[in-house]
């Protein structure tokens, strides 16, 4: 079984011509009705229920940037 956020009531009718009625909200449902395009559609995302590791506060470093020549192609007079 798994749980879905509906947005809004909708009917799905599968290839064996069985008749589901879904009403908006929280609901759960069986896998295989879950996983059909058609409840996706009407699906909210639902928030995670697991905990993610939080990352370290990344350091800024400052880069030092070199002066780099820029190539010049033969016969073109070098900036001033």
């Amino acid at each position: 079984m798994a749980k879905v956020i509906l947005t809004s009531a909708f009917a799905l009718i599968t290839d064996d011509h069985r008749r589901h009625e879904f009403a908006p909200g929280e609901q759960e449902i069986p896998d295989e009705l879950a996983e059909h395009w058609y409840v996706k559609a009407h699906c909210e995302a639902k928030p995670m229920e697991y905990d993610v590791p939080t990352l370290p506060a990344v350091v800024e470093t400052p880069i030092e940037t070199a002066e780099v020549a820029e190539p010049r192609r033969p016969g073109r007079p070098k900036k001033s």
